[in-house]
């Protein structure tokens, strides 16, 4: 419900022209400006301090009319193809942190150039060995179920007669 507000009130700043999201095709009109999920939000627009500060007072507005804070000391501003010390610059004066376009999340590391064998080396990794944790947990059941069969005359989930 939070959230739904939230994307609400966005929804009218973006339509009033105050932000200016990302455009994919100058033919389709595509644009994408912002992502929620359970009660996490993404904001995606142009590199400009106007897009920043209507977030903000995007925010601040929320808090008005629902009590509701958003933390922007947990916040982070990200530039692709901004200057660091630009990004730096401005996350500090909105107070909050900033990230660079390499970054763990979930586990994983997003951004740079994801067309190279080595940018997968960690995602393949993880999955190769949750498959062999997973085989070997099977591999385990397996002789479990072999050394009940011997032993107690049952398999593992019945009672021996």
């Amino acid at each position: 419900m939070v959230m739904e507000s939230l994307h609400v009130a966005f929804i009218r700043v973006i339509d009033r022209g105050l932000f200016s999201g990302i455009s994919f095709d100058s033919k389709s009109n595509l644009c994408i400006s912002h992502l929620f999920y359970a009660d996490d939000a993404i904001f995606m627009g142009g590199w400009k301090e106007s897009n920043v500060h209507v977030i903000v007072r995007v925010f601040q507005c929320f808090f008005l009319a629902s009590g509701l804070k958003i933390n922007l000391s947990k916040s982070y501003l990200l530039g692709v193809g901004v200057p660091f010390e630009q990004v730096s610059c401005l996350a500090n004066h909105i107070r909050c942190g900033h990230m660079v376009t390499q970054f763990p999340y979930l586990g994983s590391v997003v951004g740079g150039v994801m067309n190279c064998a080595k940018a997968w080396k960690d995602v393949v990794e993880k999955v190769v060995a949750r498959l062999i944790n997973g085989k070997l947990r099977l591999y385990h059941l397996g002789l479990e179920a072999l050394r009940n069969r011997f032993f107690l005359g049952a398999e593992m989930d019945e009672k021996k007669k």
